[in-house]
């Protein structure tokens, strides 16, 4: 499975376990702390860049964690509430993954800088 299908298919998860059958908005701390353990379970398991393999073993990974899960969850709960509002977008309405890519990136640099963790260091193409 190709790094980038595991974290589409982690995300989509995610987006799983926090959209509720009852309707009622996810608590966003559930959903950061949700996110904040698949993050620690399976950091080892993907090597940077793609993923944060890098930081297997970190004292400060459960930190980092915390700080991209809390934006992570952020912004599924605002895409979750964008599809209540309108279940059924159109195609062309849609970021393009490229973009959902580009922005967990900058999630994981800002929370990496926060911490004084090493960068990442992405390669030119995608």
């Amino acid at each position: 499975m190709s790094q980038r299908v595991y974290w589409a298919a982690s995300a989509g998860a995610l987006i799983g376990l926090i959209a509720p059958a009852s309707g009622q908005t996810p608590d966003p701390a559930e959903v950061t702390a949700a996110y904040a353990q698949m993050c620690v379970t399976n950091a080892g398991q993907i090597p940077a860049p793609m993923g944060d393999g890098d930081l297997k073993n970190n004292p400060k990974l459960e930190a980092y964690c915390e700080c991209f899960g809390a934006k992570f969850g952020a912004r599924a709960l605002k895409h979750l509430k964008e599809l209540e509002a309108n279940p059924t977008p159109d195609p062309k309405s849609l970021k393009p993954l490229s973009q959902a890519v580009a922005e967990e990136r900058e999630m994981r640099v800002q929370c990496r800088q926060q911490l004084q963790l090493p960068p990442l260091v992405f390669p030119n193409a995608d």
